[in-house]
Formats: C-alpha cells, structure tokens, sequence
C-alpha cells in the first residue's frame, strides 16, 4: 500500500485548489450498473458511512507541499468542528475512460481536522493520502495523474474520503465513499467528442462517462469563474445524479 503524509514529504507536489461551483442543461446519462450500497457522503458527529457507493463528495488536487489556505490561515488553523463530506460520484460507480482521472469531494465548511482519501480494490486498500492541514470549505481535486496511480481497465475501484475528529475514536469518523470503473473509449463517444470539441463535458455526460464529464466542467469554471451558464450546468449535473445539496451549496 503506498501511503503519504503530507507533514513528512515534501517530495510531492500537493496541490489543493478551490474549484468554483457551478452546472446547468447538460444530460447524464447513467450507465446501468449495479446499485452502490452507500450514497450518504457526509454526515454530523459519530457518523459513518457504509462502506460501499457513491456519496456527495469533494476534492483534492493532485500532489504538491502546501496547503491551499493563506498562509496565515493555514499556521492558525480552523477550530474543530464536524463539516459534512460527499465524494462526488453517481450513486453507482461512476465511469472514466482515462487510466488516471480526477476524483472530486466537497466539504460542508472549514475544518482543522486530519483527512485521509483511500482507494481501494477488493478491499485491499492500494493507496492512501494523510492530509493534516487546515482544509477550507469547498471542492477538492485528487488527481490520480499526479499521484502517479493508474487504474486497470474493467475493475472497479472504491475510493473514500474520512474525516477525522479524533484519531483515538475511530466510531467518530464521517465517512464518504465512492466508486469508480474504468471503461475502454467507444466509437460513439470518440466522434462525439470531435463534434463537440469546445464543451467536450456534454459528450461525456451523455455517453455516461462521470468523472471526465464533472472534471471537463470543474476546469472550464475554474478558468471562467464567474460564468454564470457553466457553474448552473454542473449543479444540473449534480442533482440528477442525487446529490441536489451539493448543487445548491455550489450556487450559493
């Protein structure tokens, strides 16, 4: 199992970004697969999520040495408090045609408390990511690139992200756990993908293609932050695969 711990190594490029929120007009189309067992991400003091399915996450980016805080906030820290956490995924696995896609999750508000982001294949867990920095309210990005993790073709994968209040007393933990599969590109898809080359997001979304639909849309937002058109589809995006609070709070 390959561990980080963001105190320790600097060798890494941790790179935290705050994604904007935002979605509208855009079809997903889910891809029927079976029914994941936990679609709850998040959750008050005490809870924790089943450990299986898609729950409404955030994200992380990919690897540097800094948290993505003001540096005065980053020494000061945030006070503990029990934010809610959602991995960002359908409520069944969500699809990527890429070997090393982006994972994103969303937390509820600031935290001071650590943070661990698993993956895991047949429950053997094959990388884990310690983050205890401060962490500000929003979207993160785990890029899975950057992280120099490659997923295998036709598995599928589980991936969590873990709030911890206090490392002593595990049954604190608010969990939110995901799942992603990796397909092979299909012809459709290709020549979708040439005719709507500047919003490749809706080729992907409805050839039902998650995670490269919601990172095509979270980069175009983070280039364009205040368009307005964009932000509305993603929160479209959202909520029609379960996850209606999230696409509010990304409004707000």
């Amino acid at each position: 199992m390959k561990v980080l711990n963001l105190l320790n190594v600097v060798s890494l490029a941790w790179m935290l970004f705050m994604v904007p929120a935002t979605a509208a007009g855009v079809g997903f189309k889910a891809p029927k697969l079976g029914t994941a067992e936990a679609r709850v991400g998040g959750g008050r003091r005490g809870f924790a999520a089943p450990k299986l399915g898609a729950v409404e996450g955030g994200r992380i980016g990919g690897a540097r040495g800094e948290s993505d805080l003001p540096e005065e906030t980053a020494d000061s820290g945030f006070a503990e408090g029990a934010p809610e956490v959602w991995v960002l995924t359908p409520a069944s696995a969500g699809l990527t045609v890429s070997a090393s896609p982006s994972l994103y999750y969303y937390l509820s508000d600031n935290t001071g408390m650590a943070l661990d982001v698993t993956i895991n294949l047949d429950r053997l867990t094959l990388f884990q990511l310690q983050v205890n920095t401060p962490k500000r309210k929003g979207i993160y990005r785990v890029s899975l690139a950057e992280l120099g993790m490659e997923l295998e073709e036709g598995k599928e994968y589980e991936w969590n992200v873990v709030l911890i209040p206090d490392p002593a007393q595990g049954s604190l933990n608010i969990t939110s756990t995901g799942a992603v599969k990796r397909v092979p590109v299909e012809k459709k898809l290709e020549e979708m993908l040439i005719e709507k080359k500047s919003n490749q997001y809706e080729a992907y979304a409805e050839n039902g293609i998650w995670y490269e639909a919601l990172d095509e849309l979270n980069q175009k937002i983070l280039a364009n932050p205040k368009n307005t058109k964009l932000k509305t589809e993603r929160s479209d995006l959202l909520k029609q695969v379960g996850l209606p609070s999230v696409a509010d709070m990304l409004m707000q």
